[in-house]
């Protein structure tokens, strides 16, 4: 699971499907987020490790700007492709840099 050419190979064969929601839904988790995210609207969100599931549609769809992003470019194309109103961004996170400058975002959500 610590490969990228593991989960480049997984997406590519369907196996995570069209969705796939590590340890809890977003709805799941929404109440915990409400509570970081304090009534605050509009903020920017790093989604890191995104793969393909649902939090950063709901998110976006609560009127926050998501960077959803993820080491797996096959599945980072293939949500951009499905939400393209969303912005998608293939790094390893684990690079000094790969997101960008510090304090770019106001919340950084991983649901892992």
């Amino acid at each position: 699971l610590g490969q990228r050419s593991y989960w480049d190979a997984a997406y590519a064969a369907g196996k995570y499907r069209d969705n796939y929601e590590w340890l809890q839904t977003a709805e799941e988790l929404w109440p915990y987020i409400e509570r970081a995210i304090e009534g605050g609207a509009g903020l920017r969100v790093l989604h890191v490790g995104c793969g393909n599931s649902d939090l950063g549609r709901s998110l976006h769809d609560r009127g926050h700007q998501v960077v959803n992003v993820d080491y797996s470019g096959v599945v980072i194309e293939a949500m951009r492709a499905r939400r393209p109103e969303q912005e998608w961004l293939q790094a390893d996170c684990a690079e000094r840099g790969a997101l960008g400058p510090a304090g770019a975002c106001d919340l950084c959500v991983d649901k892992g």
